[in-house]
């Protein structure tokens, strides 16, 4: 499914085989990151929630973003927060995206931390 290397001190580059998984491991972490939706970013919020919001601003009012988006950069800070925040609610994805980050990362100080995916 993907591949997780450090590609430069602290910088860490997921590679995805599909947009498809890509986008569904990373989406609500981006959103929570920098989404235009101010009920989204820096809140918790179930996938629905995210879902009907994204698909209203379409103009055929159909939920594009798993073709819309092809890569995304997190840092490591915002990562962990949100870890923190939507563990408990992860999409089995999103378990194995964390799972493999924290295996990869290790001990590290997060906040020194960068995470690419494409």
């Amino acid at each position: 499914m993907f591949k997780i290397e450090e590609i430069k001190l602290n910088i860490y580059h997921a590679e995805y085989d599909t947009l498809y998984n890509l986008t569904s491991s990373f989406m609500r972490l981006q959103e929570y990151y920098e989404s235009p939706f101010k009920e989204l970013k820096g809140k918790f919020f179930k996938h629905e929630t995210f879902f009907d919001l994204y698909t209203n601003l379409n103009l055929n009012k159909e939920f594009t973003y798993f073709t819309d988006w092809c890569g995304f950069n997190i840092p490591g800070s915002t990562a962990i927060n949100f870890y923190k925040l939507f563990k408990k609610d992860f999409w089995n994805k999103e378990k194995i995206l964390f799972k493999s980050l924290k295996y990869t990362i290790g001990s590290k100080d997060w906040s020194k931390v960068y995470i690419i995916g494409v």
